[in-house]
């Protein structure tokens, strides 16, 4: 196997659309995930919208999560401080 070949036969981004931002090349698993349509666009900006006011809402609710679904966590309150979001320190 030539080298230009293997090198292509373990790319990490071999099979996935490839683009270039700056001098990063950025790859995603389809093509079609590349570009949001403006409808995706507008939907994405209407969900964010309603959460901005449930922010602290949200991270609260996801760190009770992570905690619950591992409960290993729930002993070590360096891991623990780290995960709690900021809106949840006194």
């Amino acid at each position: 196997m030539t080298a230009a070949r293997q090198h292509r036969a373990s790319s990490p981004t071999r099979g996935r659309a490839v683009r270039t931002v700056g001098n990063r090349a950025l790859a995603t698993y389809y093509a079609t995930v590349d570009s949001l349509t403006t409808s995706a666009a507008e939907s994405v900006s209407d969900v964010t919208a309603a959460l901005v006011s449930r922010t602290a809402e949200v991270a609260a609710d996801i760190f009770a999560l992570i905690v619950q679904e591992i409960p290993q966590l729930r002993s070590d309150q360096r891991v623990l401080t780290l995960l709690e979001p900021a809106s949840m320190r006194t």
